[in-house]
């Protein structure tokens, strides 16, 4: 029992002697790097910022060495660090606003060389998404609200090039924010806004919320700009979408004719006809007894009634 006790107390004793507070670096520690970097000697500059990491410095330090050494790997071309770095700077409290603007427009230089394929993996692979990633962001970082603007826009474009319109629909929701509302995005933001609603639904399979979303964002759009370049577009995709709800409902009162249901049946006809609004005030009129869909659906209701 005593020597176990010894034991114990020895153990702890080591323990607690092996404990060493760490103690984060402040700019003092940076002095020699500054002054290499002044010097532009971004060499020695690296050189002596590699051993440490953002996190080894205290907050009001962690800005100074993110910039340094990102700026000193991208004249030394060390592209992954230089990105690495100037991200990290973008969101670190005390970042200068004239220092990130320049940050940013190295990332978005770097952005666009992937995507372009001018900077390639292991010197053979094109890498765009690399690219994307960047723009996504500086789509939420960056200062410069012209070079946000661009980001935004070429994500959007990109997932919408690439039919995934569901992540696409976020971007150009952004750049109708009145933030960018001096950079003319908001005719073809609104568009592809639009656009986008209309392309996610489902044929055969969309809900009638769904159909009357996407419907309500092409007449918004056309309200906004009524005389917009998309306006020929946009007028043809409202139309779309008034046939398909009226489609929805004829293919219901089909049904319903099917099982023997006359009330249901009656009441669909008149739907997909525009009779009927289902008691909201905000369909009333939506199906013009001109569609397509409507005459037939009044044929068929006009047939089943006698």
């Amino acid at each position: 029992m005593k020597f176990s006790l010894i034991t114990l107390c020895l153990i702890a004793s080591l323990t607690s002697s092996c404990t060493v507070a760490y103690l984060q670096l402040n700019s003092a520690q940076l002095e020699s790097a500054t002054e290499a970097y002044a010097a532009q000697d971004y060499e020695l500059c690296r050189d002596l910022l590699s051993d440490f990491d953002t996190d080894d410095f205290i907050i009001g330090a962690k800005h100074e060495y993110a910039l340094m050494r990102g700026m000193s790997a991208h004249y030394l071309g060390h592209t992954i660090e230089s990105i690495n770095q100037l991200s990290d700077y973008l969101v670190l409290p005390g970042a200068a606003p004239a220092q990130m603007r320049v940050a940013e427009k190295i990332l978005l230089d770097y952005a666009n060389q992937y995507i372009d394929g001018e900077i390639k993996t292991f010197l053979v692979f094109s890498t765009p998404s690399n690219g994307y990633r960047i723009l996504e962001d500086l789509a939420i970082l960056a200062s410069d609200v012209e070079l946000q603007a661009h980001a935004i826009a070429r994500v959007a474009e990109d997932y919408f090039s690439n039919r995934r319109y569901e992540l696409a629909v976020p971007y150009y929701s952004m750049l109708l924010n009145p933030r960018f509302q001096s950079l003319g995005w908001e005719d073809r933001a609104s568009y592809r806004f639009a656009e986008c609603r209309y392309m996610m639904l489902i044929p055969e399979k969309s809900d009638e919320q769904s159909i009357l979303f996407a419907l309500k964002s092409a007449q918004s759009y056309l309200a906004a700009f009524p005389a917009g370049a998309n306006r020929v577009d946009m007028l043809a995709i409202a139309d779309d979408c008034v046939t398909k709800i009226a489609q929805l409902h004829l293919t219901i009162a089909e049904y319903y004719v099917t099982i023997d249901n006359q009330p249901g049946a009656e009441h669909h006809f008149k739907l997909a006809s525009g009779q009927e609004s289902q008691g909201d005030t905000s369909k009333a009129g939506l199906i013009p007894s001109s569609n397509p869909v409507a005459q037939i659906a009044m044929q068929r209701l006009a047939e089943y009634a006698e």
